[in-house]
């Protein structure tokens, strides 16, 4: 509980780990405001990793979904994934998922916020370190360290339709960037589709 005798802060206030800071306004005639409350967490970076040889671009995979109409569906090869905006509409017989795998160049260290959009209200998600990692939401912060991460973006895709996949590029917002994160941005193994 804060109260009139408790620490006086008139400036920025620094923190060296996960705190809970209290505070409240006294004034000199006696009135006082709400005791009000934040927590302050640290987030650990997520630490980059080496990947190799990359070369521009991401890998496109289809897993297709068993159905009773589709008993023994057929995965078709990986292949190159033109870019966000840059796919021409496909006709999908098969139900399943796609994926977009390959890595993420960050260029600085820090908190970085990514949104995943759809113009079809179909679940998009983000992983940074591939299959397993961290799943990235909307809003929600990551801490990760210069260098490449793994990533997995993952597009539901229902069967019979035809449309877009990957209709809309991810966006980020962080040290030095926002706003739609560049094709530039994104590797691939290199050799990963021969």
């Amino acid at each position: 509980m804060v109260k009139p005798d408790s620490p006086k802060f008139t400036g920025p206030l620094r923190v060296d780990g996960d705190v809970c800071i209290r505070a409240a306004v006294f004034a000199a005639d006696g009135g006082e405001s709400k005791e009000a409350a934040t927590m302050v967490r640290f987030l650990s970076p997520y630490p980059a990793q080496e990947p190799g040889r990359v070369e521009p671009g991401l890998v496109w995979e289809r897993t297709p979904i068993k159905d009773r109409h589709h008993p023994n569906p057929v995965t078709p090869p990986p292949r190159p994934f033109a870019g966000f905006g840059k796919e021409k509409p496909v006709k999908v017989e098969v139900p399943g998922i796609d994926r977009l795998v390959g890595w993420l160049r960050v260029p600085r260290a820090g908190v970085y916020y990514f949104t995943l959009r759809s113009e079809r209200q179909i679940k998009h998600e983000l992983q940074i370190g591939g299959e397993g990692g961290p799943a990235v939401s909307f809003c929600r912060p990551v801490a990760l360290e210069q260098g490449y991460h793994r990533v997995v973006i993952t597009d539901g895709l229902w069967g019979n339709v035809r449309r877009t996949p990957f209709d809309l590029p991810p966006q980020w917002d962080g040290p030095g960037v926002s706003g739609v994160i560049s094709d530039e941005a994104f590797f691939r193994d290199a050799g990963a589709l021969k």
